[in-house]
């Protein structure tokens, strides 16, 4: 991805930019990466909302850390359930 153009916003404390990007770039960017591709998803004057992605990984980022917390949670969990279900015969 590369920026090739400027447009300035005068009474804005933001300027805005022209991208060149490819097709995979902006699946990347916008948190499709990998899902069925959708013919003519990306055209001239369409929205790219990158900032919900961020916001995602933000939030896996920052609870990363509780993650081996709730699998061992979880496979307690999952063994205490185990041994509470009775065997059905032909098991």
């Amino acid at each position: 991805m590369k920026i090739i153009g400027l447009i300035p916003i005068k009474n804005g404390n933001e300027n805005e930019f022209i991208i060149r990007a490819t097709e995979d770039e902006l699946d990347t960017i916008s948190g499709v990466k990998g899902k069925t591709h959708i013919g003519g998803r990306y055209t001239v004057g369409a929205e790219i909302t990158a900032d919900e992605t961020y916001d995602r990984l933000n939030w896996i980022n920052k609870h990363l850390n509780k993650l081996p917390q709730t699998v061992a949670q979880l496979r307690t969990l999952a063994d205490n359930l185990e041994k509470a279900v009775p065997e059905q015969e032909g098991e």
